[in-house]
């Protein structure tokens, strides 16, 4: 490439930046810092180049040189998050002239490059098996970046800042491969004068060797616990509508009637079919246990009340054996429901072995109903055991 008669930098009538490079250069600042987080077709580094038309925007060009040329760009980068990748590259803008005059501004750049949107459905075709097939709706990018500039002059070489902001739409047509149309705004900073150029064009992109496969979290669902029944939202945990700061029977069922304590209404006899002991034995199974505490806030909510606890069994084994299994199930509860800060004065037990079925027993479903914990209110004090 020849020299100019006359130094680029010196004897251009450079003028300050007017209306529509201040617009343009704020148009692509806002897209570059509005980008929303999105993935991007991309491999584990990325190569671009990009050739186009040159046009300087103002009257900057020695004499001689035109102020149409074209623009040739190489760029690399490695994503490092799913939608910021980090680059680097080398631009080319030529200007030819008259004769034997012409003129090349070399630009050597870092920045990054934001996709915007992006399909995320694969390319139309591809060149690697691995990936899957899609459509050609590719991704729309922007990209700033800044450098440093120099150009052969007649008095040497010249030195300057250069910024670089870009954005284009490329197509996903053959994977890995890209292409798409692209406008640029390049501006070259010479003391204090701002020659400016407007470069449009067609983006090529190479991705290898794949797309950087996702980080996919697998959340485990923690095991449901025995007081699952408290869904309620925050503030009242069991979602009696009554709040957690006076309400007094925290383990109250959502679908249950309560007071202005938070409490259910108290009947003359009740019964929670989950209240069960493992057959023919004085252990609770688990989920029984929060159904005593329910029992238990219930009783403390009404001071004026006594409790009978009454065990219940089905028929296998004899009367005798039945009666005391029952009464023994009986005091476990009545055992469990002091430890919970019931008076011991206000709860007598009482063992009914097989003599009230509620059900038939020939079916195993008659068993598991006669199988039962029974509480019956009355106000007094309790009867001796």
């Amino acid at each position: 490439m020849s020299q100019v008669p006359r130094e680029f930098s010196r004897t251009a009538k450079f003028h300050r930046p007017g209306p529509v490079h201040v617009g343009v250069i704020l148009g692509l600042l806002i897209l570059v810092l509005g980008a929303p987080p999105v993935a991007a077709e991309e491999g584990l580094f990325n190569a671009h180049l990009s050739f186009g038309a040159a046009v300087l925007t103002n009257d900057a060009a020695a004499d001689g040189i035109r102020s149409a040329g074209f623009d040739v760009n190489f760029k690399v980068d490695v994503p490092v998050h799913r939608w910021v990748a980090p680059q680097i590259g080398y631009g080319l803008i030529y200007l030819p002239g008259s004769g034997s005059a012409e003129s090349g501004v070399n630009m050597i750049m870092v920045g990054a490059r934001m996709r915007l949107v992006n399909d995320e459905k694969g390319y139309l075709a591809n060149l690697w098996p691995s990936l899957p097939r899609g459509n050609p709706w590719g991704n729309l990018w922007v990209e700033l970046n800044l450098g440093y500039a120099h150009a052969p002059t007649a008095g040497g070489v010249s030195h300057w800042f250069a910024l670089d902001l870009g954005v284009g739409y490329e197509f996903s047509l053959a994977g890995p491969l890209q292409m798409g149309p692209y406008l640029s705004y390049r501006q070259v900073f010479v003391k204090k004068e701002f020659p400016a150029f407007v470069c449009l064009g067609v983006s090529i992109s190479f991705g290898y060797p794949k797309k950087i496969p996702r980080v996919v979290r697998v959340y485990k669902r923690p095991r449901p616990q025995p007081r699952a029944n408290i869904v309620g939202r925050q503030g009242d945990r069991d979602g009696d509508f009554v709040g957690d700061g006076i309400d007094k029977c925290p383990s109250t069922p959502p679908q249950a009637k309560v007071d202005e304590n938070g409490c259910e209404y108290i009947r003359g006899k009740m019964m929670f079919p989950g209240l069960r002991f493992k057959p023919g034995t004085t252990t609770l199974i688990p989920s029984a246990v929060f159904l005593v505490r329910r029992m238990a806030e219930i009783i403390k909510s009404h001071a004026e009340v006594r409790v009978e606890i009454g065990g219940h069994t089905d028929e296998p084994g004899s009367v005798e054996d039945n009666l005391k299994l029952s009464l023994k199930q009986a005091q476990i509860v009545r055992d469990k429901m002091v430890q919970m800060g019931v008076p011991r004065t206000r709860l007598f037990v009482k063992g009914y072995g097989v003599s009230a079925p509620v059900k038939r027993s020939e079916t195993p479903e008659g068993k598991k109903a006669n199988r039962r914990i029974e509480f019956r209110f009355s106000i007094g004090q309790p009867k001796a055991e």
